[in-house]
């Protein structure tokens, strides 16, 4: 056989694992060795090609003209490069890899991402066998992927045993993936296990609440179904599952929301049992949340409608008082709440609410208190809106022991 005979076989198979390995890309295994995937390498061959056809063309004659055409096919090209670049970080990214290895099992994980410049992106796992990506079928994420510079230093694979589940955490300010593990006939999965099984999309989501009680750790799973209600633009379906028994929800609940709730574990009623909350309305100032308090001895979750309107709730379990502000300016004028668990109803205690009076320059202080299982008003104070005297006056009145003496 010739050498130049041999040159072209060696040319055809080379294209030819090219071609196999790009479709494998397309059906989600991929070849990524260094950082480069095979799409890289494909333009990379196609450049290598086309810049070694243009020499051999202008070297033919080698001609003035041929030169110049050659020239500026090149640095065309790199244009179109460059702008396509830009392109792609502007909106959609390129790929990028970030890697690391299991100490115990040896199992190495790598997560494809890609991100725009606006810190937005997807990022999906994959395992690594010798040079190919297999994916592990865990869903893809979508939504902030801001990374830091430390991300390498902090990067880290493992096992977690509550979640029964290979941990992939690369990233510090990115999405954690968790591969469940294949479990011994007959063991029992945990909650955190359970969990990390659920949906979850733009219509899902899964949260666990340790109730602190007999029933332990219970998953709450929100499925929004896009239906307004009187209030809201959505309608959001809470199911309360025992992680033990899955065959079906211990309580469902239904609330509306603007939005996929964001929910959080909380002891709202200072009882030592944790509850709930979802926020459902979220403006630039404040956002008001739904509640669900847990009742040991019902064994079931209760709603607390007064919750939902206290605007940005804190929690004092020093003086068990939820306190709210709802801002009416810049200048700290506004509607203070006190609200405080009474024979297990949740009571507004106080407001402090402070306006202007009509279009003057006065802005009026006024104290409400609870009394008679009603608020009224047991003081007022005048300021200049110039003054801002109220920002201090107020202060003595969170004390709600302060009456004024």
């Amino acid at each position: 056989m010739s050498k130049e005979k041999g040159l072209k076989i060696s040319w055809r198979v080379f294209l030819a694992g090219m071609f196999i390995l790009t479709v494998l890309f397309f059906l989600d295994i991929k070849f990524v060795v260094l950082g480069i995937n095979i799409l890289v390498l494909d333009m990379l061959t196609a450049g290598i090609w086309a810049f070694v056809r243009l020499c051999r063309w202008a070297g033919r004659e080698n001609t003035e003209k041929r030169t110049i055409a050659v020239i500026a096919i090149i640095l065309m090209g790199l244009f179109a490069a460059l702008v396509l670049l830009f392109g792609l970080g502007m909106y959609g990214g390129w790929y990028e890899y970030a890697e690391g290895t299991e100490p115990q099992t040896h199992r190495t994980f790598v997560v494809e991402y890609r991100r725009n410049m606006l810190q937005k992106g997807t990022a999906k796992v994959y395992e690594r066998f010798g040079p190919l990506l297999f994916p592990c079928g865990v869903p893809e994420y979508s939504g902030n992927l801001a990374l830091d510079k430390l991300d390498a230093e902090y990067a880290s694979v493992y096992i977690s045993e509550e979640q029964q589940a290979i941990t992939v955490s690369l990233f510090i300010y990115g999405p954690r993936f968790h591969i469940p593990l294949k479990l011994p006939e007959g063991t029992a999965k945990t909650p955190e296990r359970v969990l990390i099984e659920q949906p979850v999309d733009d219509d899902h989501s899964a949260f666990l609440v340790d109730t602190k009680g007999q029933l332990g750790k219970l998953l709450v799973t929100t499925e929004l179904e896009r239906t307004p209600t009187e209030d809201c633009r959505f309608t959001v379906h809470f199911s309360v599952w025992d992680p033990a028994s899955m065959d079906e929800p211990l309580q469902t609940m239904t609330a509306g929301a603007d939005f996929r709730p964001n929910c959080y574990t909380i002891d709202a009623n200072f009882d030592g049992y944790m509850d709930f909350t979802c926020t459902y309305i979220q403006g630039n100032q404040v956002y008001y949340d739904h509640l669900w308090i847990w009742n040991e001895g019902d064994s079931r979750f209760e709603s607390v409608p007064e919750y939902d309107e206290i605007s940005v709730p804190d929690l004092d379990e020093e003086t068990k008082t939820i306190y709210g502000f709802t801002p009416s300016s810049g200048g700290g004028t506004g509607l203070h709440t006190f609200h405080q668990w009474a024979s297990g109803n949740l009571l507004c205690m106080r407001q402090i609410e402070i306006y202007h009076v009509g279009k003057s320059d006065t802005v009026r202080m006024s104290i409400q208190d609870r009394i008679a299982n009603e608020l009224v008003e047991i003081y007022h104070e005048d300021f200049s809106s110039e003054s801002s005297g109220w920002l201090d006056a107020q202060m003595v009145w969170h004390n709600l022991d302060y009456h004024g003496e």
